[in-house]
């Protein structure tokens, strides 16, 4: 049995960087143990072969910006010399029409057809219906669809909001407001419109550039997993947990590779998986714990034998008559990832319902909405495809989850098991979030405050918005 002070399970972004900030600060003997046989979490990269050319391809894009203090300057730390600052190009497509984020009022006259013109005459209409609802008979807006319907009126929800919420995570009807919170950082069209004419507001809601690492994201993850092992770090891959106990204060972690022993644990993995193994659950923790559920994420990706597909670094769709919710082409956050004269673009698809549908089905859904959307006229220059299935990806925020989590949370601060990052918090967040954590745990760690103290700096990662 191999004996370490602190073990960390998961080497995503937030453990590996909460390793890496341990060990810079004086803590010695860390272990993170990692299921996968690669770094990074969703946060990474793989890579690719094809006529002896090669692609590097992320799980999905990514990009590094932060409003939070001090982490954009971690980023530019972390990728050194190989880090890029890109001009953010991102659009929504709807109603027929591609529009950037924020919406130009150049854009609405330019974009006007029968689609457009109908929606502009019913979304005001619609609005001053949801004021007089929300407002003057003040019913509660708890709900996802309630929060938006009250600052966009119901016509402007069902166009933008409504099908997305179906396709991304489930019905907008039992899903908090929080997710809306977090996720569109406008909370009405006044709001909205302030933003759009107010150039110094709109880093708030719309980064203008963002940095990126010149080799993709596992270039990220990489360089924080070399400082960690430079400061005799260790890290174990393809480590598949089969058990966790708790014996006189020690940790006994049991995996098919061995059984390790640490006097501090700490998770980055999913809640209700580490609740599973740990021989100490309660049956009615392991029963709260199954409330908390992911939607999957289906990455199509197909590679064309020209040099570009769209200007935008991603577009989103929000409509339900595009399977896919997203599409982004790798190499517009770098050209070091694509051959010159090829590129890659990649379809999420995180619809349940679609996501049921073989391989090849996917694909040719994807392929066939591409074409409707007129993001290609063919398939003609397709020479490639392919497909990977991410499970767990999209935590669903129904309208009791905050109540769960925070029974979970408290069952393992009594067995003095820490748990933080996306996963290990049900927290909808990005990489700099994973950033923050790991520094504001570290803190806690090094300086010892107490589990209040902990737990109301914990309770402020729940409040992080996500900038597109």
């Amino acid at each position: 049995m191999k004996e370490f002070k602190t073990i960390i399970l998961g080497a995503g972004v937030t453990g590996l960087f909460l390793g890496k900030t341990l060990l810079e600060n004086g803590e010695k003997s860390i272990l993170i143990l990692e299921k996968n046989d690669y770094l990074g979490g969703l946060c990474s990269s793989f890579n690719i072969d094809l006529n002896n050319e090669k692609y590097t391809l992320d799980y999905g894009p990514h990009k590094l910006f932060s409003l939070l203090p001090g982490i954009m300057e971690e980023f530019k730390s972390i990728n050194g010399e190989d880090n890029l600052t890109v001009k953010k190009i991102n659009s929504l497509f709807f109603l027929g029409k591609k529009f950037q984020f924020p919406i130009k009022p150049t854009e609405l006259i330019k974009n006007v057809n029968l689609k457009t013109t109908a929606a502009g005459i019913t979304i005001p209409l619609s609005l001053l219906k949801s004021i007089f609802i929300y407002n003057i008979l003040r019913k509660k807006d708890n709900s996802f669809e309630d929060y938006l319907i009250k600052g966009f009126g119901k016509k402007a929800y069902n166009i933008l909001f409504e099908n997305y919420a179906w396709k991304v995570w489930a019905d907008p009807h039992i899903l908090s407001k929080e997710i809306a919170e977090i996720r569109i950082p406008v909370p009405n069209i006044k709001d909205l419109l302030s933003k759009t004419f107010d150039k110094k507001s709109q880093v708030k809601v719309n980064a203008t550039e963002f940095y990126y690492p010149k080799y993709g994201m596992q270039q990220l993850t990489g360089n924080i997993a070399h400082e960690f092992k430079k400061n005799n770090g260790k890290i174990h891959l393809k480590q598949n947990i089969i058990s966790i106990d708790k014996k006189i204060n020690k940790f006994i972690i049991k995996t098919n590779k061995g059984i390790y022993r640490c006097e501090r644990l700490i998770s980055t993995i999913p809640l209700s998986l580490l609740i599973n193994l740990y021989k100490k659950s309660t049956p009615e923790i392991k029963q709260v714990t199954s409330y908390l559920k992911f939607n999957d994420l289906t990455l199509i990706h197909l590679f064309f034998n020209q040099p570009q597909i769209i200007k935008d670094n991603w577009i989103f769709f929000p409509e339900l008559e595009y399977s896919f919710n997203r599409i982004s082409e790798q190499k517009s956050f770098s050209p070091y990832t694509i051959p010159k004269d090829k590129t890659v673009l990649c379809a999420e698809i995180t619809n349940p319902k679609l996501n049921q549908l073989s391989d090849q089905e996917l694909i040719d859904l994807a392929i066939s909405d591409l074409i409707k959307a007129k993001i290609i006229a063919n398939d003609t220059n397709i020479f490639h495809k392919r497909i990977v299935r991410i499970k767990n990806i999209y935590p669903i925020y129904d309208l009791n989850y905050k109540e769960n989590i925070i029974k979970v949370i408290e069952f393992l601060d009594e067995e003095n098991i820490i748990t933080i990052g996306r996963y290990g918090l049900f927290n909808y967040n990005n990489s700099d979030h994973c950033l923050d954590m790991a520094q504001k745990c570290a803190e806690h760690l090094l300086k010892n405050t107490s589990k209040e103290q902990w737990n109301e700096e914990r309770n402020s990662f729940f409040k992080y918005k996500i900038v597109d």
